[in-house]
């Protein structure tokens, strides 16, 4: 039997196959099939199965694209299985599950219309997880669909983590810590200790880097602290969002510019981060245009360093020092740039990156000199694996 996996967003959908039986082998492996849709005017898909990589334009919108790409996965030219029956589950993304999701969930009626009331806390993400859901239902019926949660892995963050410093009746109305980006946390490390052993690896920082961003201060695999809070906004600088940014500001813009909250959203998620410094959001744009002398991309690159670098510091304050310190995502795994620069002002940590092998470096690596007190990782985060090794262990338990 098969494990369908789905991380549903607004502009793409990024999907993978496992066996069952790769899955209980607990070594994380490359999926069957997968595909990342990406919607536009006309669909377009870039699959790979069985070693190859193919692309392929679809015509139809909507869950017919969806429906259009999945069929390849059991009637395309390097099919996997023999039909969408073979499929015993689906695990799905979603982004806020609030404190009533804790660990991966049934999808229900019930768990829809929670997640659908958690939606304003994650306005871009939970509303596209839920078009996933609901798309996946209607294809594998059959199917168990499981919900495994960004916030669940942050579940055990202590009362000093979570709790924000205004009027303690808001925490009864669960306005809170929760942290996000908890499925690529937790996967990168077990995967860390996996690598150096469960011993050397006591006390990590996670520094998922992508368009979105956030740290995790874990101890002994627990998540004890984290950079976002109440919604994925709080904390690092990001590709368009803002990261962290004094309440007093947004008072100011409010009084005396007229700008109202949905203004004040619409900047802080969309116009703010690398995008509101330099007009780019993509790292890499960044650093090219950086490199031809664009002062403002020189600005966004060094604001983005520093916030890293920042966030790095307060986490390992309440760590108590680290053992270990993770690069992933997108920007974590594919810039030597970012790497080099966050590391080289937080030797006080007794960190000593190897240049050469950052530059050279493949996921998953040790990039740390040999001396250095403190590793330094970069891990390819497999989200898709841990939530099927999650929807599995849920649908096992049940």
């Amino acid at each position: 039997m098969f494990i369908f996996v789905l991380n549903a967003g607004s502009s793409t959908y990024k999907c993978s196959l496992f066996s069952k039986q790769a899955l209980e082998s607990h070594q994380p492996e490359e999926p069957l099939w997968r595909a990342l849709l990406e919607w536009g005017q006309n669909a377009h898909a870039v699959i790979h199965s069985k070693g190859k990589r193919r692309e392929l334009t679809i015509s139809a919108e909507g869950d017919k694209a969806f429906e259009e790409l999945l069929r390849d996965a059991w009637s395309g030219p390097d099919a996997v299985i023999p039909g969408p029956e073979a499929i015993e589950a689906a695990g799905h993304r979603v982004v806020h599950g609030g404190e009533k999701f804790v660990e991966p969930s049934l999808i229900n009626r019930e768990t829809i219309k929670a997640i659908e009331e958690m939606s304003v806390l994650a306005p871009l993400h939970n509303v596209e997880n839920l078009k996933g859901i609901k798309a996946s239902q209607q294809l594998f019926p059959q199917a168990k669909q499981v919900a495994v949660f960004d916030t669940a892995f942050h579940r055990n963050m202590p009362e000093e983590a979570v709790v924000y410093p205004i009027p303690y009746r808001w925490r009864k109305q669960k306005i809170r810590r929760y942290g996000f980006h908890g499925i690529s946390h937790q996967y990168c490390t077990g995967k860390a200790e996996a690598m150096l052993g469960q011993q050397k690896t006591a006390k990590i920082i996670t520094c998922h880097l992508g368009n979105g961003a956030s740290l995790a201060a874990i101890h002994e695999g627990k998540s004890i602290d984290t950079t976002m809070g109440f919604t994925p906004l709080e904390g690092l600088m990001m590709g368009t969002r803002s990261g962290s940014v004094d309440p007093g500001v947004l008072l100011h813009l409010m009084k005396s510019y007229g700008m109202d909250a949905d203004q004040l959203e619409n900047m802080l998620l969309y116009e703010s981060g690398l995008k509101g410094i330099c007009g780019v959001e993509d790292m890499r744009d960044v650093i090219q245009n950086a490199a031809r002398g664009d002062a403002k991309a020189k600005l966004a690159f060094d604001m983005y360093v520093h916030s890293v670098r920042k966030h790095i510091g307060a986490m390992a304050a309440v760590l108590g020092g680290i053992d270990a310190l993770i690069f992933t995502g997108g920007i974590g795994e594919n810039s030597p740039e970012i790497r080099q620069a966050v590391s080289e002002k937080i030797r006080f940590l007794e960190i000593a990156i190897d240049s050469e092998k950052n530059i050279s470096c493949r996921p998953d690596e040790d990039i740390a000199k040999k001396d250095s007190k403190a590793r330094l990782l970069v891990i390819h985060t497999r989200e898709d694996w841990e939530i099927a090794r999650q929807a599995l262990s849920f649908c096992g338990r049940r």
